[in-house]
């Protein structure tokens, strides 16, 4: 029988990666999203998207979009339905840890 407080923890790991995930892809659309706004549109570029160019002028901006990094939609929604699958489970293999053994471990902080 696996350990639960072992399985809290993979869970636990499991949860920290899909957030991370998440705030990688937010970052990049909110970097996108200020750059577009601060910066003027008109003067933003999108790298890495061959075959599409931009003016030199436009180039030389140190302001751009990386299409090599920006996130498709199915990725988007991947991304949030791991997230949420493993706030779920590390909720669940938490409450699976017995009442006495639980105030060692610190549970899944969920805001």
């Amino acid at each position: 029988m696996t350990n639960p407080i072992e399985a809290y923890q993979t869970a636990l790991r499991y949860f920290t990666n899909a957030t991370n995930k998440v705030i990688q892809i937010v970052d990049i659309i909110s970097k996108a999203a200020n750059d577009l706004e601060d910066q003027n549109w008109k003067t933003i570029m999108v790298s890495n998207s061959d075959p599409v160019t931009f003016p030199q002028e436009i180039a030389e901006n140190p302001a751009s979009i990386d299409a090599k990094t920006w996130p498709t939609g199915p990725q988007i929604a991947s991304a949030l339905s791991q997230w949420h699958s493993a706030k779920s489970a590390a909720q669940q293999s938490y409450q699976r840890i017995p009442e006495h053994q639980r105030t060692e471990i610190q549970p899944p902080i969920v805001e």
